[in-house]
């Protein structure tokens, strides 16, 4: 049986980083609202916040993604900072951001537990909308190989459109976690939450990846650090419930 070919007309790498900032408006905005709504914390502080969460997050997406593809950028080391022609790791984001987030909060003397939570759905929806820069821009393609019923056709191939799914799942997490935000029964819950079920669905959809990448053994790269993540969660969430503390936040 053929499969049914979508035909996408040329694109920019402007598409891409368009998409990237209208996700991280939009998720900064609806967070900065959520934590005022139930923490009672100035929204400019959130902003504040997000804009270190940003500039470090770019970093270690960038230097994940140099990484990743080392042999090329050994032989070109200038392209290292081209940060215009594309080219980030969604985990070396969330890594770097991390940190420079919590040591932010940490100066705030404001719990990291209890934004992380506040965040963390608005986290899912910021990826999940950047994930359609990457449908636009022909990059983070699947593989025809394991799936080729249903395939786009970009200006560098024919691949099945993997990026799509990752937006639909990544706004699933996001109306999960929102819906168990008013729920949560300690703090960090919907952080560990988070980390747990998107590991998951990160490992399950790097099977039908087609990029390139660096392997780990018969893992892709992402799959391995998925691992990493889900453990962490896991942990997480098991030694935060035990501790039982009472989430601030308002009814």
């Amino acid at each position: 049986m053929h499969p049914i070919l979508f035909h996408i007309g040329p694109v920019t790498i402007y598409s891409y980083g368009v998409a990237l900032a209208v996700g991280f408006l939009l998720s900064v905005y609806f967070a900065s609202q959520k934590a005022e709504e139930t923490l009672g914390i100035d929204p400019a502080i959130i902003y504040s916040f997000a804009i270190t969460v940003i500039i470090l997050g770019l970093v270690g997406a960038r230097i994940f993604y140099v990484f990743n593809d080392w042999g090329y950028f050994r032989q070109h080391p200038a392209e290292i900072v081209m940060f215009h022609r594309g080219g980030l790791v969604y985990y070396g984001a969330l890594i770097f951001g991390s940190i420079g987030g919590v040591l932010y909060l940490k100066n705030q003397k404001l719990s990291v537990l209890d934004v992380a939570d506040v965040i963390s759905p608005y986290i899912a929806l910021g990826h999940g909308i950047g994930r359609v820069g990457c449908f636009l821009n022909g990059c983070c393609y699947g593989s025809s190989a394991l799936f080729d019923r249903f395939l786009l056709v970009f200006g560098h191939g024919t691949h099945m459109p993997i990026q799509a799914v990752a937006t639909v799942a990544n706004l699933g997490i996001f109306l999960f976690l929102l819906s168990m935000y008013s729920r949560r029964r300690f703090q960090g819950q919907i952080l560990a939450l988070y980390f747990l079920i998107y590991a998951a669905v990160r490992f399950g959809l790097e099977m039908f990846r087609g990029d390139p990448v660096l392997m780990w053994g018969s893992l892709r790269f992402s799959q391995g650090i998925s691992i990493v993540l889900f453990i962490v969660g896991a942990v997480m969430y098991v030694n935060l419930s035990k501790k039982n503390k009472s989430p601030k936040i308002k009814p």
